[in-house]
């Protein structure tokens, strides 16, 4: 499936326009806006789902790997092995040589054992080509789970929102959602909302104010999105970053989305 689009909203009106066009403007730009909201929730859920996805092969590719190493492992103990046999049949090799001159039966016995020497090392550089060959399978492997975990990141990156321009430089929030799991809630009016709640504003009409869980624990998330062109929608925080606060956030960028995770009591949110 591909990324849904986000479709651009019409040209908004200015204080320049002419009354009718001002309010015709207007019209159009404030209907466009309820679609594009559901057009954004479309697109987050394609990007966890795909997130997951990537995840998944790049852990059977990491799981791949690993197992392919252990083979690797595996084939150089037994190329070493049949290194030591090979020598042990070499010296046997020798001593019936040694003893050839002595009796012929000897001589026999040593071809024997030279026989026996020179199966060992063929068996010796059998093993080694199949070491070599488990080793290259794991370094495949290996640059396999990576370009697949690259892969994953790249699709995230690029499936959030095709349009750049109608969300704030904060638009990586959405990454954190794919991999929070955050459950949307849309906001209409005042609202209070739960750790891993997205809380989605898409009042335009008046200003909203959201207020955070009363009690979070660490490392506990929450999400916030202006999908509006208001400058006024408002966050409820005591404490961002370490710094007390008047009481609030204002969400003063249109089509801003924050991430903000509580780290304790004395430091309170982080914005992310």
């Amino acid at each position: 499936m591909s990324a849904p689009a986000i479709n651009a909203l019409p040209e908004p009106p200015v204080r320049s326009n002419a009354p009718a066009d001002f309010s015709a403007k207007a019209d159009a730009f404030l209907a466009a806006l309820p679609p594009m909201v559901v057009q954004i929730n479309a697109s987050l859920l394609w990007v966890q789902s795909t997130a997951d996805d990537v995840s998944g092969w790049a852990s059977a590719a990491a799981g791949s790997a690993d197992a392919a190493a252990l083979s690797a492992g595996q084939a150089n103990t037994q190329r070493i092995a049949a290194e030591d046999a090979a020598a042990a049949s070499a010296g046997f090799r020798d001593a019936s040589q040694a003893a050839a001159g002595e009796s012929a039966g000897s001589a026999t016995a040593a071809a024997g054992h030279a026989n026996a020497a020179d199966l060992a090392r063929q068996g010796a550089a059998t093993e080694r080509a199949g070491a070599d060959a488990a080793r290259a399978d794991a370094v495949q492997a290996k640059d396999d789970a990576e370009y697949w975990a690259g892969q994953a990141q790249e699709t995230v990156t690029a499936g959030i929102i095709n349009d750049e321009s109608l969300l704030s430089t904060r638009v990586r929030s959405a990454q954190d959602a794919s991999r929070g799991h955050f459950r949307a809630v849309p906001v209409a009016a005042d609202v209070a909302i739960e750790a891993l709640d997205f809380a989605q504003i898409s009042a335009a009409g008046t200003a909203v104010t959201v207020t955070l869980p009363a009690d979070p624990e660490p490392g506990q998330l929450v999400m916030v999105g202006n999908l509006t062109d208001r400058l006024d929608h408002r966050i409820t925080v005591a404490k961002v970053n370490g710094r007390a606060t008047d009481g609030h956030l204002t969400l003063n960028k249109p089509f801003a989305i924050v991430t903000l995770k509580f780290v304790s009591a004395d430091y309170g949110w982080s914005i992310l």
